[in-house]
């Protein structure tokens, strides 16, 4: 004979899988009524696994009486889903019924939005008192579906694993989302990442960091490696403004700080700037405690549309003799004849579709622009 009842409480002093209960009718205040009821679970598999999920207090429960059972023990059987009475979870509008735009208020533990497919419960979940909740979804039908896991804790971190035919990914978020790293699967169609793509974010700080091993980025076999800071200033220290935003520092302490290239080249492009405090624009710079070294197999040229300046405590220029060679000043022979620009990759592209050079426009370059890929013998061999 199965009994209702309402739980008193779930603490097991004597550690005997005991609930205390008042039957239903009975005045829940007066001690002579309460009984106890032996917990069960859907699930046990000895001393290191099983589920135990027990009733809060002044929840509707249904338990019973085992016929075989010698003893005559009340065995818990399950929960009486009533909003009234359970710990009220917050409200959800749940599509119920033909009309979509119609809603229900949904106080269960479980999906929002479970029965918007056919009308059926798809969906499983878990909320305690405070808030953490584990939701398992299968909402399907042969138009769409809602598949995943999501779990969240009561101040708002969750970790959302979607299995949806469009939106396949994984998501693991803050609260509020103000830090999340969103992966996402083979047949995703994440609008920003993209299939089998990863996106981390946050609103404030991030840092990686490997502690005592080394750290890499790398492209095995995909497109371009970029760095960009779009820094406007709106969130710099107002006392030292300059050096708090739009910088990109790389800093090494002890060893070297190399940068190999074996494509097209490596190229350093300042672009000026918008001069608004009366600042002169960007300027390429090298400075050094010691020295300043460059080598070339090929040649070296310089360029500029205004004066170039050399002063040092000795200005030595020496031509290899010995290889018929000499120093020239103000030559017959125009320079620019032997001097041509290399263009990067993404400038031979722009010209190819836009038919123009987009660095530099002042035709007094114009003699040392090929149109076309790097073959201008003058760039070396």
């Amino acid at each position: 004979m199965a009994f209702v009842g309402h739980v008193i409480s779930k603490k097991d002093l004597l550690q005997k899988g005991l609930l205390t209960v008042c039957p239903k009718g009975l005045d829940q205040d007066d001690p002579v009524n309460w009984v106890s009821v032996r917990y069960t679970s859907f699930y046990m598999g000895g001393e290191q696994a099983g589920a135990v999920f027990l009733p809060e207090t002044n929840t509707e429960i249904l338990y019973d009486v085992a016929q075989n059972d010698p003893d005559q023990h009340y065995y818990f059987v399950s929960c009486v889903m009533n909003p009234e009475t359970d710990i009220i979870q917050e409200l959800h509008a749940v599509k119920v019924g033909t009309e979509q735009k119609l809603g229900a208020q949904n106080a269960f533990p479980h999906d929002p939005e479970d029965g918007k497919y056919n009308n059926q419960s798809m969906s499983y979940g878990i909320s305690t008192p405070l808030g953490h909740k584990v939701i398992l979804k299968e909402g399907r039908d042969t138009d769409s579906d809602d598949k995943g896991v999501n779990i969240s804790s009561s101040r708002g971190h969750a970790l959302s694993l979607d299995d949806s035919s469009d939106t396949q990914k994984v998501i693991l978020k803050s609260k509020d989302q103000g830090a999340s790293l969103k992966l996402t699967d083979i047949k995703s169609e994440d609008p920003v990442i993209g299939p089998e793509g990863a996106h981390l974010q946050s609103i404030q700080n991030t840092l990686v960091e490997s502690m005592e091993g080394e750290m890499t980025l790398k492209i095995q076999d995909g497109r371009n490696l970029r760095i960009i800071n779009k820094s406007t200033g709106s969130h710099a220290d107002q006392l030292n403004k300059r050096s708090s935003f739009g910088n990109i520092e790389i800093i090494s302490d002890r060893g070297d700080i190399s940068i190999t290239n074996k494509g097209n080249g490596i190229f350093i492009d300042c672009l000026g700037g918008t001069k608004e405090t009366g600042e002169t624009g960007a300027t390429f710079q090298v400075r050094s405690n010691n020295k300043i070294q460059l080598f070339a197999q090929n040649g070296i040229d310089l360029k500029s549309l205004g004066d170039v300046n050399i002063k040092g405590r000795n200005v030595n220029i020496q031509s290899d003799v010995s290889l018929g060679g000499k120093v020239q000043l103000n030559p017959v022979v125009p320079l620019d004849l032997a001097i041509g620009i290399r263009k990067t990759n993404q400038e031979i592209d722009y010209e190819f579709i836009l038919g123009v050079f987009p660095f530099f426009f002042d035709p007094l370059w114009t003699p040392n622009y090929t149109s076309g890929p790097n073959t201008d013998p003058r760039l070396g061999v």
